[in-house]
């Protein structure tokens, strides 16, 4: 076999550092902000829908043919759709796990960088010590590179789900109250508001999403808008469902009380089918340390005195062996 040398872990353990910290660079430019001129000229571009002005710095209508907008080779082509498709996949990611901050992208890579750096350090402070071999040294830059790339993806996922589910226990009890004050005579963005004091302590981060979704109606969004960027910040069926309820109630002037009932009992139906759901899985799950645990211990309780006695009869000293 191919013998490893102690320069080549050295060089290997360097060039997997560099990769790390191309790759942190990267993800500090991925998650950099655009430049004052470019927002503004963004700003512009939507006020007035002047494409032209949409360029970097600003660049009047005259200079739009020149502009790196409308050059093919520069501009919008220096990210491929397939890129900004993946940009725009992580940043929800970032947004469903309750990273709202500009430079939530930044910290997700330093953090990642952190880790694979760490990690590093451990596997070539052991190296040098002589605590491991050279190619158990090896082995150790490969699962490091794993680890840096899977725990913090891991993470995000934990992070997700854990604010779906509450999301998904809190939502019945909110849909409640919401029409007790539609009911009672209070608007929708009112009741939102009501709706988000009520729930702070019992449920704190739909209450905090609920202020979330207020504020976006105060500054000039529709509440089914507001519904909509709220379902999209969490990825679940059931606030799309709300939001979908509220949009058809603003556009054709329904009643919005009756559709909330209805919803709140779908969802109160469906949080009890997760329920019994997980009931008939625990029986299941139930039965890995049952078999690996509690079964061992009953053996030995059970079956230990029988062995001690057929050991007894059956050795050197029992009865069996005195006969011959």
């Amino acid at each position: 076999m191919l013998a490893v040398s102690s320069p080549m872990i050295l060089m290997g353990i360097s060039i997997w550092a560099m990769v790390t910290l191309a790759l942190f660079i990267f993800g500090v430019d991925f998650g950099r902000k655009r430049s004052a001129a470019e927002a503004a000229a963004a700003a512009a571009a939507n006020l007035t829908g002047d494409p032209a002005a949409n360029s970097a710095g600003g660049v009047p209508r005259d200079g739009a043919a020149n502009s790196p907008a409308s050059n093919p080779t520069t501009g919008d082509r220096r990210v491929s759709p397939a890129q900004q498709r993946g940009k725009n996949q992580f940043a929800e990611r970032l947004i469903q796990a309750g990273l709202y901050r500009r430079n939530a992208a930044n910290y997700y890579f330093l953090g990642q960088g952190g880790l694979a750096a760490g990690l590093l350090a451990v596997v070539a402070g052991l190296w040098f010590t002589g605590l491991v071999t050279p190619r158990l040294a090896t082995l150790g830059v490969l699962v490091t590179g794993v680890c840096a790339v899977l725990i913090p993806s891991l993470y995000l996922d934990q992070r997700i789900k854990r604010r779906q589910l509450d999301i998904r226990r809190g939502l019945p009890d909110a849909l409640d109250i919401l029409v007790i004050s539609l009911e009672a005579g209070l608007s929708l963005p009112a009741a939102l508001i009501r709706l988000a004091k009520e729930l702070t302590v019992v449920h704190p981060l739909l209450a905090f999403e609920l202020t979330i979704v207020q504020r976006e109606i105060q500054l000039g969004n529709s509440t089914g808008v507001a519904l909509r960027n709220f379902s999209d910040r969490f990825g679940l069926d059931e606030l799309r469902n709300l939001a979908a309820v509220a949009t058809q109630a603003e556009r054709y002037g329904a009643s919005i009380v009756q559709a909330l009932r209805t919803h709140a009992e779908s969802l109160r139906i469906k949080r009890l089918q997760l329920a019994q759901e997980r009931a008939q899985k625990a029986a299941v799950k139930l039965l890995i340390p049952t078999v690996l645990f509690i079964f061992p211990a009953v053996f030995v309780v059970i079956l230990g005195p029988a062995a001690f006695d057929i050991y007894k009869n059956f050795g050197d000293g029992g009865t069996f062996a005195g006969a011959r």
